[in-house]
């Protein structure tokens, strides 16, 4: 385990304890640890604190509540107060190859997958997926190819000639 993400764990936990929150459970969780919070009331919440090569992050659970806000306060404030070396990072957005590059069988090649519809209620849910490799990964990022959420109406259909330009095989 990493010694910035303990320093880290334990730094939020005494902070809770300073502000006269119970710690009801302290649960490991894959790379973190969650820690179940009470405030004497019938409010709960939890916090989760998780590491990974991109920093550590921590992420408040539960209904809003005065309890949550006061934990989302002392996180905020524990963050500040992290030296940069621990620094807590937040969520990273990923992007196309990103996160892969340290790997030693890394060959710079990557499916690059997005869905988009709900399926339930509000009809289909439509999945796409494309084989890309270093050459083309500039020109998609270069050509605005993100998150579909994150691109407006008007450029998904000249963003979709882009990725079909570069993939191969059948497209639907």
């Amino acid at each position: 385990m990493d010694s910035n993400f303990e320093k880290s764990a334990e730094e939020i936990k005494a902070a809770l304890a300073q502000a006269g929150l119970q710690l009801k459970a302290e649960v490991p969780l894959l790379y973190g640890v969650q820690f179940l919070v009470s405030d004497n009331t019938v409010h709960q919440a939890s916090v989760s604190v998780y590491y990974g090569k991109r920093g550590i992050t921590a992420v408040i659970g539960g209904k809003d509540s005065p309890l949550r806000r006061k934990l989302e306060d002392i996180v905020s404030r524990v963050q500040a107060a992290a030296p940069k070396a621990n620094e807590f990072s937040a969520r990273p957005k990923p992007s196309i190859g990103a996160g892969f590059e340290d790997q030693p069988d890394f060959n710079g090649e990557c499916v690059g997958t997005d869905e988009s519809g709900k399926g339930d209620f509000f009809g289909p849910l439509v999945v796409a997926g494309v084989w890309i490799n270093a050459l083309n990964a500039e020109k998609l990022v270069a050509g605005g190819v993100k998150d579909s959420k994150a691109v407006p109406d008007a450029q998904v259909a000249p963003l979709a000639d882009l990725i079909r330009s570069l993939g191969r095989g059948k497209f639907y």
